[in-house]
C-alpha cells in the first residue's frame, strides 16, 4: 500500500475529550513519520487554536484549516493556498447571523471575532470546558463584528456557530446555504460551520496533494464528522473513528477505537506500522 499522507481531524480524532493528544497517538505519528510520510492535521479550526495539537505531534510539514479554505507550510511559516468570502457576501452572512440572535466566530485571517455581548455565553455548556479555558480569551470580541471587521479590512473564511438546539442549527444551515457560494456541514450535533461553496477537506487535501505531485491514491484520511465525509470517501485508505456517527463508519473503509482510546495510533499501527 503506497500510502504517503495520513489526513487527521483534530476534535473528536486526534484530540481525545479532555482536548488532548494521547502519548499513544504522539508515538505512532512519529514512527509514521520516520518513515516518510506526511502528517497532516485537517481541521475547521483556525491555526492559532491548533498549534498546541500541532506542537504535540512534533510538528509538521503542511497542515490544513478552516475546513480546506486555509493550506499552511510550516517549514515557510505562511499559506501555499487562502480563499476567503466576497466582502459583500461577508457582511451578509453576519447580517444573517445577527438576526438569530446566536453566538458565532467569524474566522478572519489567523483570528477568531464574536459579539461582545456574548462574551459571557461562551462557556462549557457550549463548548468543552478545556477548549473554553484555551480559547475564551483569545477571541476577538466585537461590539459590531460588521462594522469593525469592515474597518480592519479582515478576510472573511468561515463562520462557526455552535448551539444546543440542533434544530435552530439546522433552519440557520438552510438559510446561509441558500446564499450563493456558501455552504455548510455539521462538524459536531451542536456545532454548525459555514464557508465557501467548494471549500471542504476533499477540495484543500486535493489541492494540497497537487502540490505533493501525489494523488488521493496516496492518502489516508482518519476523521469522524459530515466535514470529514468526502474526504474519508475519496482516500484510498478512510477511516472513521468508533465515536463517528454511523453514517461516517458506513462510508468508511475501516472503523477504529474512539478519540479516548487513541483510534488514530490504532489505524496507524493497522495499516502502516504493524
Amino acid at each position: 500500500m503506497d500510502i504517503k499522507v495520513i489526513a487527521i481531524d483534530l476534535d473528536g480524532t486526534l484530540l481525545n475529550k479532555q482536548n488532548e493528544v494521547t502519548p499513544e497517538n504522539i508515538e505512532a505519528i512519529r514512527r509514521a513519520r520516520e518513515k516518510g510520510i506526511e502528517v497532516v492535521p485537517s481541521t475547521g479550526r483556525l491555526l492559532c487554536e491548533s498549534r498546541f495539537a500541532i506542537e504535540a505531534i512534533g510538528g509538521c510539514n503542511y497542515s490544513l484549516h478552516c475546513n480546506g479554505s486555509i493550506i499552511y507550510d510550516h517549514r515557510a511559516q505562511r499559506p501555499i493556498y487562502l480563499s476567503s468570502f466576497d466582502p459583500e457576501l461577508a457582511r451578509e452572512a453576519v447580517r444573517r447571523l445577527e438576526k438569530y440572535n446566536v453566538l458565532y466566530q467569524v474566522y478572519v485571517d489567523d483570528a477568531s471575532c464574536c459579539p461582545k455581548r456574548f462574551y459571557e455565553k461562551f462557556n462549557d455548556e457550549i463548548f468543552n470546558a478545556t477548549y473554553v479555558k484555551m480559547f475564551r480569551d483569545t477571541q476577538v470580541w466585537m461590539d459590531d463584528v460588521l462594522t469593525e471587521i469592515d474597518q480592519n479590512q479582515y478576510r472573511s473564511i468561515k463562520y462557526y456557530i455552535p448551539n444546543r438546539d440542533h434544530e435552530l442549527l439546522g433552519r440557520i444551515k438552510e438559510e446561509m446555504i441558500a446564499l450563493p457560494g456558501f455552504d455548510s456541514t455539521f462538524s459536531s450535533y451542536y456545532s454548525l460551520e459555514v464557508f465557501q461553496s467548494g471549500m471542504d477537506k476533499l477540495n484543500g487535501l486535493t489541492k494540497l496533494l497537487e502540490h505533493l505531485n501525489l494523488g488521493w491514491e496516496n492518502m489516508m484520511m482518519i476523521g469522524d464528522s459530515e466535514n470529514d465525509l468526502r474526504a474519508i470517501q475519496a482516500a484510498k485508505v478512510g477511516v472513521a473513528m468508533g465515536n463517528a456517527e454511523d453514517f461516517i463508519k458506513q462510508a468508511a473503509d475501516y472503523v477504529t477505537l474512539d478519540r479516548n482510546h487513541s483510534g488514530v495510533a490504532h489505524a496507524i499501527h493497522q495499516f502502516l506500522l504493524d
